[in-house]
């Protein structure tokens, strides 16, 4: 009798350990709303995973009120390869995804033109934002588009970024939005990226105009002018003096 109760003393002990290392996960993983299957196949739905990526592995984690599942395949032969994936475990939301080949290249075959254009490259970008973020739509706004230059090294790659600015009652947030990568040789989809702050923000109504944020400043005199002398110019000749400055 007493070394069966010795022994459901070292099982609890046992129990007790692996929860110290692991503080909730498991617990936490089990009430998520999104299982891991689910993730995976909302990933495989939305991308394409190359077919020698079958290493697989998968994570949870819950931090700052977030909780989200991490997937990655990766290829465990040369020359390598690797795509992850994120998913919200409570909205099943795409956070962000990754996809990076190794392609050999070298000189001799010369610079690599894009196949498709920055506007066919928005296209796709879109394509992928609406059908991932139906609900985001309404605030976002897509960005102009900078300008691209076809690197000059061989070795160099056409990427287009698209990026989405997120906007709420009709201003912007800065650091909200959607940023998409596609690689112009290959008109692949390779980067995803979703950054999205859950708040309510306050309504613009009553907020100052910035006409009137200019007058408080001025009526403060919070600037006023003086004369600067710089210690350090590095474009200075030797022995020019320095020449004082009204800021």
């Amino acid at each position: 009798m007493k070394s069966i109760w010795w022994r459901m003393l070292g099982w609890q002990l046992i129990l007790l350990l692996l929860m110290s290392f692991f503080p909730g996960a498991a617990l936490a993983a089990e009430k998520a709303d999104v299982t891991l299957e689910q993730a995976i196949r909302l990933v495989k739905e939305n991308f394409d995973i190359p077919a020698g990526f079958t290493k697989f592995e998968s994570s949870y984690n819950s931090y700052d009120n977030r909780s989200l599942w991490s997937l990655n395949w990766s290829a465990p032969e040369e020359p390598g390869g690797n795509f992850s994936a994120q998913v919200d475990a409570r909205s099943g939301e795409i956070i962000n995804m990754r996809l990076w080949q190794y392609e050999q290249r070298t000189p001799e075959q010369g610079l690599q033109l894009p196949l498709i254009s920055a506007t066919e490259a928005r296209e796709m970008a879109t394509e992928l934002v609406k059908r991932l973020l139906p609900q985001r739509l309404t605030e976002l706004k897509l960005l102009p588009a900078e300008d691209q230059l076809v690197p000059l090294n061989p070795y160099d790659r056409v990427t287009y970024s698209v990026r989405w600015q997120r906007v709420v009652n009709g201003i912007p947030v800065e650091g909200d939005g959607v940023t998409v990568d596609v690689l112009g040789d290959k008109a692949q989809i390779v980067g995803y990226y979703l950054n999205w702050t859950e708040a309510d923000f306050p309504a613009p109504e009553g907020a100052i105009s910035q006409q009137q944020a200019r007058q408080v400043f001025e009526d403060n005199e919070m600037l006023k002018l003086q004369y600067f002398l710089a210690d350090i110019r590095p474009l200075a000749e030797a022995g020019e003096k320095k020449q004082p400055q009204l800021v």
